[in-house]
């Protein structure tokens, strides 16, 4: 296979994992949306990453092996698993507060972030074309929020700064992949946010 050929294929597979991975985000949040009804929003953030420690733990165990959690860098692991502790309880606390479809639409603007903050820090180039979009997309969410409007309500903020958290986390975590293996990134925020919400109980 060439290299070319190669390199489509990966990124074909980066799509299709991407898109798997929103289904799924979707199907978390409305159970998540249903848990926050009647349990606290430490409570729900305990028990989702418990969850997922669940899944996490075998993979490592029988597939990956234990070497795999080890962090080669530290700091951005830190930064990375605070970013998670913040996407996650913010996205929680905007699910007991507002309606799925609302808190959703508005998380999903987490893309606009990330290409803006790509541009920033990593200095990637950004086609006029992806700048158009990021302008599109971020009126869209404008236009949900409503900003200085009687419709406007302060909570609204939530979901946005979720959106904004996520989008510096995925910056990091491709910067992160370069030195450290999926399971481990996954494994030490899916930690942290379980330390952290077990703080609240």
């Amino acid at each position: 296979m060439s290299t070319a050929s190669a390199h489509k294929r990966s990124q074909g597979l980066g799509i299709a994992a991407m898109i798997a991975a929103a289904l799924l985000l979707t199907l978390n949040d409305a159970v998540t949306k249903l848990l926050t009804e009647t349990y606290s929003v430490g409570q729900v953030l305990t028990l989702r990453q418990l969850c997922s420690l669940i899944v996490i733990l075998p993979y490592v165990h029988w597939v990956s092996g234990w070497r795999a959690l080890r962090v080669a860098n530290r700091s951005g692991m830190v930064i990375r698993a605070v970013c998670f502790i913040a996407t996650t309880g913010l996205i929680v606390y905007s699910f007991s507060r507002l309606p799925l479809a609302l808190v959703t639409a508005i998380a999903f603007s987490s893309p606009i972030f990330v290409v803006a903050l790509s541009w920033l820090f990593t200095n990637e180039r950004v086609s006029a074309r992806r700048w158009f979009a990021v302008l599109a997309g971020f009126a869209g969410v404008l236009v949900i929020v409503r900003p200085g409007t009687a419709d406007f309500a302060p909570v609204l903020i939530f979901p946005v700064l979720a959106a904004l958290s996520a989008g510096v986390r995925d910056v990091v975590t491709r910067a992160l992949s370069r030195s450290d293996s999926s399971i481990s990134i996954l494994f030490w925020s899916t930690l942290a946010v379980v330390a952290a919400s077990s703080l609240s109980l």
